[in-house]
């Protein structure tokens, strides 16, 4: 048994570069900042999603309006509606990203 950890130390000592498991939360200072960025990340896939499920919902009642006036005109402002609130959670997005770069703080 002896044999068999002395052989495997000789053979793990030759392994290098490897470091000590990290977290990405390293610290309680940075812990609010990098919580806040993971959850700014998943607001814009959520969103992206939400403007995909909207987007389609508006195609699908344009479609189905059977050339009604009003009803073709509710699906263009609920398309324009989805388009504007994807455009305006997008642009925040990169806004921080701006900032980030500007005031060189980890935001997202």
């Amino acid at each position: 048994m002896l044999a068999l950890a002395s052989l495997s130390n000789q053979y793990l000592a030759q392994i290098t570069g490897v470091t000590v498991p990290g977290s990405k939360f390293p610290s309680y200072s940075t812990l609010l900042g990098n919580l806040l960025s993971r959850i700014l990340l998943f607001a814009v896939g959520f969103s992206g999603l939400y403007f995909f499920l909207r987007f389609v919902q508006a195609g699908y009642n344009y479609l189905t309006s059977l050339g009604d006036p009003g009803k073709i005109q509710l699906a263009q402002k609920q398309m324009q509606n989805a388009a504007i609130g994807l455009l305006v959670v997008l642009s925040t997005f990169f806004i921080g990203q701006i900032m980030e770069v500007m005031l060189g703080i980890d935001i997202i």
